[in-house]
């Protein structure tokens, strides 16, 4: 393992005993291939383990539990550590009341899950409880295969069906009131649904960086733009240009001088879109560039603001960001005086 691998087995396991209790963890999650952990960053991303005796004291537990109950809790694990009972219900292929009714029975009986909002979002009370459930699952997936319960077919048919309400409940939003639901949710089912629906999962990974980045969540927006740059097969050129668009923001965003530096030439490459807010790009580019007071930018500037005077762009505030930076160059590249400075004013 590398030192950032090794750094996180130190953090999660203070004694011999834990780092066991870790790895085997990792093992019972099919993460351990070939005897090699995970990546740093997978590793990093993926939620604290739970100590393999206390799952196993969950497991148990859980085997009490009346079988429709199991079946409800198991699917709701899938949707993570908080879900909504309407997509437990989608996923099942139930009526909402229906599931709802059941949960809140869990709720009562079993104490494993709790209502916070009286709505239809519930959390379960403890890790433990849903990674033992997870554990499951695979557990049963791995009998699946031996001509066992068919747990992985129905999985898989789970995430199916409560990405198809997503999206249809997506596509039944108003882009512009903001869409409630989750790009990244929609992309997580998409990749449990099996091989053929996985393949659209990569396209909701743009959407969920949008999505991030309308909330200026750039952290967030970054790593679903690399991730759908990464994953999408054959990108368009609407898809290429939004990316890209996301990715110069990130950049801007973080600061740094090298990022800036590889911002303004994204955005000024993007002014000509017609996929992206052109004249988002337009002024930042011009921000970022007289900011600087470079010479070299500048005069990079000063050579374009002809073509860019010439073009017909489609709305008038472009021309008019472009003759504002055009004055704002010229004042500043001036000899320094009182007359020139006069001049430039008026």
């Amino acid at each position: 393992p590398d030192k950032r691998q090794v750094d996180w087995l130190l953090t999660m396991a203070e004694v011999p005993a834990h780092l066991l209790s870790v790895l085997r963890y990792l093992e019972l999650q099919g993460l351990i291939t070939d005897g090699a952990l995970p990546s740093a960053d997978d590793l990093i991303a993926m939620p604290d383990p739970v100590p393999a005796d206390l799952l196993e004291r969950e497991l148990r537990r859980l085997e009490k539990l009346p079988e429709e109950h199991l079946l409800i809790l198991e699917m709701a694990a899938q949707c993570g550590q908080s879900f909504d009972g309407a997509d437990v219900a989608a996923g099942l292929g139930e009526p909402r009341m229906t599931v709802l009714s059941r949960l809140r029975q869990i709720e009562l009986t079993d104490g494993l899950i709790e209502d916070r909002d009286e709505d239809d979002r519930f959390s379960f009370l403890m890790r433990t409880s849903r990674q033992a459930l997870c554990q499951r699952t695979l557990a049963r997936r791995s009998a699946a295969a031996a001509g066992g319960e068919g747990i992985a077919e129905l999985a898989r048919a789970f995430h199916a069906q409560v990405a198809d309400s997503l999206r249809e409940r997506f596509y039944g939003e108003s882009p512009g009131e903001g869409r409630s639901v989750s790009g990244e949710k929609i992309y997580r089912h998409l990749s449990k649904a099996g091989p053929a629906r996985a393949k659209q999962a990569p396209d909701w990974a743009l959407v969920a960086a949008q999505q991030a980045a309308q909330l200026f969540s750039w952290k967030r927006a970054g790593f679903w733009a690399d991730k759908a740059s990464d994953e999408i097969a054959r990108p368009t050129e609407l898809q290429q240009d939004q990316i890209r668009f996301i990715q110069a923001q990130v950049l801007f965003a973080d600061g740094g001088q090298a990022q800036r530096d590889e911002a303004r030439e994204l955005f000024k490459d993007l002014i000509e879109s017609p996929h992206v807010d052109a004249r988002q790009a337009l002024l930042t580019w011009f921000e970022i560039a007289y900011e600087e007071k470079q010479r070299s930018y500048l005069e990079e500037l000063q050579g374009s603001f002809a073509a860019l005077k010439a073009r017909q762009w489609p709305e008038p505030y472009m021309a008019e960001t472009v003759a504002f930076y055009e004055i704002l160059v010229e004042g500043f590249m001036q000899p320094r005086g009182d007359a020139n400075t006069l001049a430039t004013v008026e």
